[in-house]
């Protein structure tokens, strides 16, 4: 543990408080409270790893209210690392926690390092949408529940499909094969959530003449365990989908639907074989652009399409939709701002990032608007839930969703 804290501690020594991070920001500019800034996170875990602050409620909280929207990493001067000490610190506190904890193993369930279990509590998170809920709203047991989680009662269950992308039984055939193979990492929204999406690609893609492998033994990519400190947890995922994809053979990339994961595979350390993948790693993003796939819109108005900083690529995704719609009379908008999105069916901080949703609806007259297209899971899943539970029409959808094969 010492040498942990020196690890963090070295880590901070780096802030000069300059204070640049509050400029961007969303939880400082939503509250206006410099505690809740990412100068002032910095300074309580200082303060906690120097034994000046105790493990309370109080600072749990404060720390945990972080939306990882890695806004802040670009205006460092410093190049503090803030994401790193956080993560850490969050890991200190969550080791702390009691011996059982309800919340940590159904997260532990749900982005489990095992494939059956993952599946099994996806189940039942359907089928407590349905038992928990009466004419759209929480009924009285949904409350208590609620209550007894600690989820606000505004919050909503994400609608899981009935079959998950593996169950769904549709495969597509490569036309005109290129020769060329790569492995598809799906992520828990391509798999539960949203597996039409892992097909929409699928099925561009082979009609591309590009053939696809999509390991079966897959799991959650774990960036959801990490965001809530659990980073041993999110170890065993990580080295469940290494021993996933390290088997393949014949294989030139390994591709991500979701950026968050595809950008966490990057980073891991491929100097040691038994903690990286042997495969490079590419966004579907870079994919498309490198590969020039021909692609055409969905729709041709009522659209706007969207990456949160998070992401980090935002003027690939950009560049794209001009050259997705170069042929047209007009390019739909696109929006880099922060919708308020965490990680996959994150509902803590209820009120602070439904308020940044809020104010994201508005700036970017969303209610002109039939579709948000969003380069994410996070920020669909996000945008969904605050759409729904304020009566609103538009819908976000991933990419993928909007797009089609020119073929």
């Amino acid at each position: 543990m010492e040498k942990n804290n020196l690890y963090i501690t070295e880590l901070i020594d780096k802030c000069t408080n300059c204070g640049n991070c509050r400029i961007v920001c969303p939880v400082f500019k939503t509250t206006g409270e410099e505690i809740y800034s990412t100068r002032g996170r910095i300074n309580l875990v200082k303060g906690y790893l120097s034994g000046d602050l105790k493990t309370s409620k109080e600072l749990r909280e404060k720390l945990f209210v972080c939306l990882n929207c890695r806004q802040c990493l670009e205006f460092c001067p410093a190049d503090v690392e803030y994401s790193l000490i956080i993560k850490n610190a969050k890991s200190r506190i969550s080791a702390r926690n009691k011996i059982f904890d309800i919340k940590r193993s159904i997260l532990e369930g749900i982005f489990s390092y095992k494939t059956s279990s993952s599946d099994l509590f996806f189940m039942l998170l359907r089928k407590c949408g349905h038992f928990l809920y009466k004419n759209n709203s929480l009924n009285y047991f949904g409350k208590i529940i609620f209550r007894f989680a600690g989820i606000n009662s505004a919050a909503r269950l994400p609608e899981i499909p009935l079959n998950n992308f593996f169950n769904m039984g549709i495969r597509h055939e490569t036309k005109n094969d290129r020769g060329l193979r790569i492995a598809l990492f799906t992520g828990c929204g391509g798999k539960y959530l949203y597996p039409e999406c892992a097909d929409n690609f699928i099925n561009i893609m082979r009609s591309q003449g590009i053939e696809i492998l999509i390991p079966k033994n897959q799991v959650c990519c774990g960036n959801p365990l990490s965001y809530k400190g659990l980073l041993k947890s999110a170890g065993k995922n990580l080295n469940a989908n290494i021993k996933a994809f390290n088997t393949l053979l014949d294989v030139k990339y390994i591709v991500s639907l979701c950026p968050e994961a595809g950008n966490l595979f990057k980073e891991l350390d491929r100097t040691d074989p038994k903690l990286s993948l042997r495969l490079p790693v590419s966004n579907w993003i870079e994919l498309v652009n490198e590969l020039q796939i021909e692609l055409a819109p969905r729709y041709d108005n009522s659209v706007i399409f969207h990456s949160c900083p998070g992401c980090g690529q935002t003027e690939l995704y950009s560049n794209f939709v001009k050259s997705l719609y170069s042929d047209y009379t007009k390019v739909p908008d696109f929006t880099s701002d922060f919708c308020g999105c965490t990680e996959l069916l994150d509902r803590s901080n209820y009120e602070i990032r439904r308020k940044i949703a809020r104010s994201f609806y508005e700036k970017n007259a969303l209610e002109k608007t039939d579709y948000i297209v969003c380069s994410s899971f996070e920020c669909i899943e996000h945008l969904n839930e605050f759409f729904t539970g304020s009566n609103l029409n538009v819908r976000a959808i991933h990419f993928f969703d909007a797009l089609k094969s020119k073929n």
